[in-house]
């Protein structure tokens, strides 16, 4: 069983989503955006105390309808800024960026949380990475890295990733929803009525639609640590 916790912050988070089912303009969208980039986010925690920040209207999207914004998610793709060093003030400044860049690029990757845990450990990827990249086909599905909310079997087997989260630290553990929002150029729009998971674990990560995923049966895997690793290809 999931219990929420932090009702000053549950309370924020409500405003915000009343906030948010009214017509915003693009200076509204940017300060709806302005509580997800402050920590801590309320938490849920299962009957055995642990806990992982809830994201799950955070961030929202921001952009404009050009951006092709779909919350949750993180593309693949031929990369033309390295994020980490490449940073923008928001998701719409990230994608104008794209919409210039030289090398025609077609898809950005935004974070727009204080932490975007990832399972690079070499990496701490923060607010603000702004990840070109240039799409072979903006409508296909196999863009996608990650999309969505994370399983539980993600939740828990990946707990050890990062350091700290054994005390439910802020942002050492995996947040409930995938913490970027990424856009494709010309790309399909955002359909908030079809969801989708993400689990899997290093090298095996998949994503599908929540409609088709099935958790396994049986325990949960138990707790995997993934050492300081790189990898050629960045995570968002």
């Amino acid at each position: 069983m999931i219990r929420a916790m932090g009702s000053n912050q549950s309370i924020a988070l409500l405003s915000l989503l009343v906030a948010s089912a009214a017509p915003a303009s693009p200076s509204l969208n940017l300060s709806l955006a302005a509580p997800c980039a402050k920590a801590p986010l309320p938490q849920v925690c299962d009957d055995a105390g642990l806990c992982h920040q809830d994201n799950m209207h955070c961030p929202p999207i921001t952009t404009d309808p050009t951006c092709g914004e779909h919350p949750h998610s993180g593309r693949d793709g031929s990369v033309l800024t390295w994020g980490l060093s490449y940073k923008t003030a928001n998701a719409q400044e990230c994608c104008d960026k794209c919409k210039t860049h030289p090398k025609n690029c077609n898809s950005w990757t935004f974070c727009g949380l204080p932490v975007c845990w990832g399972l690079d450990t070499g990496h701490n990827h923060t607010y603000g990475e702004c990840w070109l990249r240039k799409l072979d086909d903006v409508h296909a599905a196999s863009s996608f890295r990650q999309r969505g909310r994370y399983t539980e079997q993600w939740l828990k087997q990946h707990r050890r990733a990062r350091p700290g989260c054994a005390k439910n630290e802020p942002w050492a553990c995996s947040p409930t929803h995938v913490p970027y929002t990424s856009g494709s150029l010309g790309g399909p729009a955002y359909d908030a009525s079809v969801q989708h998971v993400t689990g899997g674990g290093w090298g095996k990560v998949f994503w599908k639609l929540e409609r088709e995923y099935v958790a396994p049966p049986g325990p949960l895997p138990l707790p995997t640590r993934v050492g300081k690793q790189r990898r050629l290809r960045p995570l968002p």
